[in-house]
């Protein structure tokens, strides 16, 4: 996955980076995430406290994007929750 496709399905909000889970894999997401976390210094460095924000489905993805950006700001959200 590109830095480019990162870009074009991220919506930016002041220093939230907020993304849809809602038809992907979970394979797909865990490499999209990965590659944020690759990123993440060069996103710091752009944008002052950033923060991933991930809306999903269930609570069994909530908790496995929990797991995988544990080492970054973030919040996850069910649809319902919200």
């Amino acid at each position: 996955m590109s830095r480019q496709l990162i870009k074009s399905s991220v919506t930016l909000f002041s220093n939230e980076m907020d993304e849809v889970d809602n038809i992907r894999k979970m394979v797909d997401n865990r490499k999209k995430i990965q590659k944020y976390l690759e990123m993440w210094p060069e996103i710091k460095m752009k944008y002052q406290n950033p923060k991933l924000c991930v809306f999903t489905h269930s609570e069994k993805r909530k908790k496995e994007f929990l797991n995988w950006t544990k080492n970054i700001p973030n919040e996850i959200h069910i649809f319902k929750e919200i």
